[in-house]
């Protein structure tokens, strides 16, 4: 009975071997890889790297990947990963779970607040500034969002077209409950200081409250705008409320 334990193991092992040493370009030959689409792939599944990774309309470039065997003691497949996306550095872990989870752990990435014109359907204004992103926990549950826990910064930033001024240092605090996902904003240190939240339930519908305040010195232009966008309060504030749906922008 022992021998017969030792020899499936070896086998195993073998199939293990195998598999992590496999090119990667080549195992890309007898895997469906839709709905990616992978370029100049090289090494090996255990550690290895490709030229591009496009998904729909996300294209990764430089991506690098690195198996990482001890999540294997929780359950876990799990890959060390970094990428430039939007011209920025990306970096976190990717797993899988026995329940059929997907998770992004530790993630991290930073972007120059001047790419913002790219997600734009009409790039109707520029902007400046570090935006980072740092996500402790992401997890997908059955292809949908079950819970995201992190955070966005964005130091500095600046409105530069079509006029030019300091709006702030926000952040963004995301978290998941029991009702949604929740984001809480607050900013301030520049001519528009911002607090309010965004929840979001589980089938992607939203309600957004923010209160946005332009200080004494903020430009005539950025208050022109904000009787447009946003309703006036008797305080000075503006209260900018929307509500819909998250797949009505993509």
């Amino acid at each position: 009975m022992r021998k017969r334990y030792l020899i499936m193991f070896a086998i195993l092992a073998y199939a293990a071997a195998l598999v992590a040493t496999l090119p990667t370009a080549q195992l890309l030959r007898w895997v469906d890889s839709r709905p990616a689409q992978l370029s100049g792939v090289g090494g090996s599944v255990w550690r290895g790297s490709a030229r591009r990774v496009k998904l729909e309309d996300a294209v990764a470039d430089d991506v690098h990947w690195r198996f990482l065997p001890a999540r294997l003691l929780w359950g876990e497949v799990a890959f060390g990963v970094q990428a430039q996306y939007a011209g920025g550095p990306a970096d976190g872990r990717v797993s899988a779970d026995l329940h059929r989870e997907l998770h992004l752990r530790d993630f991290s990435y930073r972007m120059d607040a001047r790419r913002l014109a790219d997600f734009m359907p009409l790039p109707i204004a520029e902007f400046s500034g570090d935006i980072r992103t740092d996500l402790e926990r992401v997890t997908v549950r059955d292809g949908v969002l079950h819970s995201v826990t992190g955070k966005v910064t964005w130091d500095r930033a600046t409105l530069t077209s079509p006029f030019e001024t300091m709006l702030g240092n926000y952040r963004v605090d995301v978290r998941t409950t029991e009702r949604g996902h929740r984001a809480q904003l607050r900013g301030e240190g520049g001519s528009l200081a911002a607090e309010g939240e965004v929840r979001v339930q589980q089938d992607g519908r939203f309600n957004a409250a923010i209160t946005l305040t332009p200080a004494r010195n903020a430009p005539s232009e950025l208050v022109q705008q904000l009787n447009f966008i946003a309703r006036k309060q008797r305080n000075g504030k503006y209260l900018l409320k929307h509500s819909g749906s998250l797949r009505d922008f993509w």
